[in-house]
């Protein structure tokens, strides 16, 4: 069976002497129940119903007389349930509840019977509901979805606390996957994971949906497996730039920060723009500081690498816009399921073709100290901002607004093309170029007519504006135009 509870865990022992602590006394929590035998044969006094669980108890006995109770003995499990009336309810039956539980919460907001749905409930099992959990609008009060996260759940007499975070099966120890979960604490965190907008929103409703969420439990040892088990729900989400991890002396650099990334286990690396810099012998060896089971390299571009050979072709997967409308065609989901792509918009994509005198000349290439190099353009480079806030080839990037709004055929170039494209959402790669670009559609003589909304960064040009979600103010956008048509500028 695999190992439910890893009390060997950076995390757990790094926290350990908290969990064993009892609020109400200042001590740590007692046993409560008959302790195991083998702590009569290691410790030097004895160990009764009424002694206190300590650190040098578990590490004496190599935590093993703390278990989950499918990896106790059989005769074990028989005395706590005759002597304490122990069982576990299954997994399914959690969610049964758990499941009733939410409705009567959503009815108490006038939701609709569609609202609030996170599962599909079968003969002894459940089907997650993979579209976002809906909620009421609640106006002019706290959006419905922090009032769930932050409703007070309580779990009485919580045993290994299989209602509050479904890690595994109390009943069969089977492990359940993350996107499987039906915890109370499971639920709220996939609520916040749905409507949090930034980093720092996450890690403030995260924290309030643990704040939240209670166990109230007898026996020492299943306290102390609770604890764990929503410690280890709690799972940590670290966003890092490769150039502020370099900068530590953990990673090669000068700076005392950043040392817990290297003290931590961590369940995978995610690696994004894979392609930008990060193949240096520099950056191998700040990585290699990160202990984490699997590493996972994201990038739109990924050439460089694949013509390397850098990966293996079954560790490689592909997903493109075409991969995307294939899905959406040919989604054959069970009755009632959603299509998870239905939503996605069709996309039309146009390429320009280079007149023969351009191509020429590319392929002449250009001449740089003395050398002949390639054309190239760089996206980075054309969009570059100064310090001040403005483009660094100013007048380039007003040439392109220019070539867009008036040169014959392309897409801004007539009234009859602009009222083809009345939304638009174009991408750079930076937010300080999103911006600088906004301003400058603001004060263009064509661009102007458009409701131009920043959708990167905070979503503000200046500190006059209102700090409301990009994805929400484009909704508005189009509902009530202040302008013609909306436009957005992202990265």
């Amino acid at each position: 069976m695999e190992q439910l509870i890893d009390f060997h865990a950076p995390e757990v022992q790094a926290v350990l002497d908290t969990l064993l602590k009892d609020r109400s006394t200042g001590k740590n929590i007692i046993w409560a129940t008959d302790p195991p035998e083998e702590l009569q044969t290691v410790m030097y006094e004895p160990v009764t119903d009424r002694s206190q669980i300590t650190t040098q108890q578990l590490r004496l006995t190599h935590y093993e007389v703390v278990l989950p109770r499918m990896m106790k003995q059989t005769d074990t499990q028989q005395q706590r349930t005759c002597k304490k009336g122990e069982v576990f309810s299954p997994a399914w039956v959690c969610n049964k509840m758990n499941n009733a539980l939410d409705a009567d919460w959503f009815r108490g907001l006038g939701a609709e019977e569609s609202a609030g749905q996170f599962t599909v409930e079968l003969p002894q099992g459940w089907q997650t509901v993979e579209t976002p959990v809906q909620f009421p609008v609640c106006k002019g009060r706290t959006p419905a979805w922090v009032q769930y996260v932050q409703s007070r759940r309580l779990e009485v007499t919580c045993g290994e606390a299989p209602f509050l975070a479904s890690r595994y099966d109390a009943a069969t120890g089977e492990m359940i996957p993350v996107a499987r979960r039906i915890g109370i604490l499971d639920r709220k965190l996939r609520v916040v994971s749905e409507n949090a907008a930034t980093e720092d929103e996450w890690c403030k409703y995260a924290t309030h949906a643990v704040q939240s969420t209670y166990g109230y439990e007898y026996q020492g040892d299943n306290l102390l497996l609770a604890r764990v088990n929503l410690l280890l729900t709690y799972k940590r989400i670290e966003f890092v730039s490769l150039q502020d991890m370099k900068g530590s002396k953990y990673f090669g650099g000068e700076y005392d920060k950043l040392r817990h990334l290297t003290e931590l286990n961590w369940d995978v690396l995610v690696i994004d723009e894979a392609h930008e810099g990060v193949d240096t012998y520099k950056t191998d060896l700040a990585f290699d500081r990160i202990r984490r089971k699997f590493t996972l390299h994201l990038s739109g571009t990924p050439f460089k690498a694949l013509a390397n050979d850098k990966f293996a072709g079954d560790a490689i997967f592909n997903w493109t816009y075409a991969d995307e409308q294939a899905a959406k065609r040919n989604w054959q989901g069970e009755p009632g399921q959603q299509n998870p792509y239905a939503n996605l918009p069709m996309l039309n994509l146009y390429t320009y073709q280079m007149s023969e005198i351009i191509r020429d000349e590319i392929q002449q290439g250009v001449e740089i100290d003395g050398e002949t190099q390639e054309f190239a353009f760089d996206l980075n480079e054309f969009f570059k901002v100064k310090p001040s806030g403005s483009f660094e080839h100013e007048a380039e990037v007003d040439r392109f607004l220019d070539a867009m709004t008036t040169q014959n055929k392309f897409p801004f170039s007539t009234p009859e093309l602009r009222a083809e494209l009345k939304h638009t959402f174009w991408l750079l790669n930076r937010v300080d170029s999103a911006r600088a670009l906004a301003k400058k559609l603001q004060a263009h003589p064509v661009f102007r007519d458009y409701e131009v909304i920043l959708a990167a960064g905070d979503g503000k040009l200046d500190d006059t504006d209102e700090n409301q979600k990009s994805f929400d103010r484009v909704k508005a956008a189009i509902a009530h135009p202040k302008r013609p048509s909306p436009c957005r500028w992202g990265s």
